[in-house]
């Protein structure tokens, strides 16, 4: 996939923080770390979309107390905020 060259800005502690992730090789570059960290960002934000429409969803079926809190439980680790969800991520 063709890449497109940008400029941004960073804290210089978090870019530092990068430079030494891939000196130590767990980056293959700060390009590549910098891409997948927005790949990642990007797929927590659509599974929070996600989530939130099937919880709409659940609600306007009419769904009972037991299966609504069934489904903010899910919608919750989905989204990353339970222990479970912070181990999928």
């Amino acid at each position: 996939m063709a890449k497109k060259k940008i400029t941004i800005s960073l804290d210089p502690e978090r870019y530092g923080e990068i430079e030494r992730l891939v000196a130590q090789g767990q980056a293959d570059s700060v390009s590549g770390w910098l891409d997948e960290a927005a790949a990642r960002r990007i797929a927590e934000i659509e599974r929070s979309r996600r989530a939130v429409a099937w919880l709409v969803d659940r609600a306007k079926s009419g769904a009972e107390q037991a299966e609504w809190e069934q489904a903010l439980a899910w919608a919750e680790e989905m989204d990353g905020r339970s222990e479970a969800g912070r181990r999928c991520a």
